[in-house]
Order: structure tokens, then C-alpha cells, then sequence
């Protein structure tokens, strides 16, 4: 008598824990997929660090900026050629790149929908 409501039961919270799963699945990728963007961007703007620090210490050799040798007209070039030298090349924005690449994702979902689409989908909600 009772056992059609208790396997309905045991369905509900089968499906239940089913459907949650699932929105915890895609959550989760989600998640990894945006911390996996940010990592690539992380590792672009560290090699461009990187190049700009070779280039800035090829520049310093290549117009004999140690002190030594250095020219008083080629001061404030040597000056911030070795600034940029000793830069730390670890110190990354990641907190900006995160919020640029959620701008990025956002911006995906949006621009493909027309201006024509949006004014059309609000006419039809305001009429409800």
C-alpha cells in the first residue's frame, strides 16, 4: 500500500541528487575552464615581462651603461634601461587579468546578440 509512495520517494531524491550533480558539475567546469584562461594569460604577460627585461639589458650592454663606462648623455636611458632590468618578472596582476578575462566571458555571451534582439525580447516582456 504504502511502497508505490516510498519508490516514488527514492526516485524524487535519486533525480534530485542527480539534477545537483549536474549543476555542480557545470559550476565546477566553469570555474576551471575561467582559472585555466587566466593561467594563459598569466603565462603571455609573464613572457612579454620576460622579453622586455631581455631586450632592456641587451640595450643596456649593447650602449655600455654600467657605470664605468656610461656616457652622461645616455644617463636616463641607462637609468631605466636597468630599472626595467631588475623588474620582478613574477609579480603578475592576476586579480586584474581575472576580472579581464570575466569581462571577456561576458562580453562572448552579449555581442552576439543584436540590438534589434534585445529591444524585441524587453517589447515582449513588457506586454506580459
Amino acid at each position: 500500500m504504502y511502497m508505490p509512495l516510498v519508490i516514488m520517494g527514492y526516485l524524487q531524491a535519486a533525480f534530485n541528487a542527480i539534477l545537483i550533480a549536474g549543476v555542480l558539475y557545470c559550476l565546477l567546469q566553469f570555474f576551471l575552464t575561467v582559472r585555466r584562461d587566466v593561467q594563459i594569460k598569466v603565462e603571455e604577460q609573464l613572457s612579454g615581462i620576460l622579453r622586455e627585461i631581455a631586450n632592456c639589458s641587451k640595450q643596456y650592454v649593447e650602449n655600455r651603461c654600467s657605470p664605468e663606462l656610461r656616457v652622461p648623455a645616455m644617463e636616463k636611458a641607462c637609468i631605466s634601461w636597468e630599472s626595467c632590468m631588475k623588474r620582478d618578472p613574477s609579480v603578475v596582476g592576476r586579480a586584474k587579468l581575472s576580472a579581464e578575462t570575466f569581462a571577456e566571458i561576458i562580453n562572448g555571451f552579449i555581442e552576439p546578440i543584436s540590438y534589434k534582439t534585445m529591444v524585441h525580447a524587453i517589447l515582449i516582456d513588457s506586454h506580459d
